[in-house]
């Protein structure tokens, strides 16, 4: 039987503990909190922060995701979980990291060997709520630029998984910032993550080098 959101969740937060990785569960919360307005309060919340071109999202969910967080559980006023795992449509496939994937990043981070023939990680961020609904700012940015659509670029996701856009679906695998943190930490040449909330943090290109064959897992 298919799993919905929830339920793949709570599969995120077993694998997540599974790995020792720290996270806060979400508290229960019952209806909706996302809305057209809060998503254009978020946008001018970003916009505030100095971020004019999300055309430098495009590629860099986990980055964007992770650095952005506070800001948006400052403009929700609730806890939002960074949620990590695969997008997809039934035809087609924009992210699909396995679990097998996510435990060997986590315990030997990553190289470039991880992006050769992608724009970025094959792993999509975006941030659950504890309604369940989802936020996500980065998504249609990378679809503008993979699609030269750029009248996508900025557009902000957010609401039931199910209802975002037809036929899309949200895969959580593994949730927190303690697991991508500890990914960055342990590669052996570089980083990918912001060292703080600025525009030129967001904007630098990921810094990657590549493993030696001996030091291959």
């Amino acid at each position: 039987m298919k799993k919905n959101y929830l339920q793949e969740l709570d599969s995120a937060y077993a694998f997540t503990t599974k790995l020792d990785a720290s996270f806060g569960r979400l508290p229960v919360q019952h209806g909706s909190l996302f809305t057209p307005e809060l998503g254009e309060e978020l946008y001018a919340a970003l916009q505030d922060l100095g971020i004019r071109s999300f055309i430098k999202a495009a590629g860099q969910c986990i980055k964007w995701s992770h650095a952005l967080r506070p800001v948006v559980e400052e403009v929700l006023g609730v806890q939002a979980l960074l949620t990590i795992g695969q997008v997809r449509t039934p035809t087609r496939t924009f992210f699909d990291p396995s679990f097998d994937d996510l435990e060997r990043w986590y315990y030997h981070g990553l190289d470039a060997r991880n992006i050769e023939e992608r724009s970025g990680i094959n792993m999509h961020a975006w941030w659950t709520l504890p309604t369940g609904e989802i936020l996500d700012v980065t998504l249609w940015s990378t679809l503008a630029v993979a699609w030269n659509e750029p009248e996508r670029l900025g557009a902000v996701a957010g609401g039931w998984p199910d209802k975002i856009a037809p036929n899309l679906l949200y895969v959580p695998m593994v949730v927190g910032d303690d697991y991508i943190e500890k990914v960055e930490r342990r590669m052996a040449y570089g980083h990918f993550l912001a060292r703080e909330c600025t525009v030129a943090e967001l904007e630098a290109a990921p810094v990657m080098g590549m493993r030696s064959w001996h030091e291959l897992p």
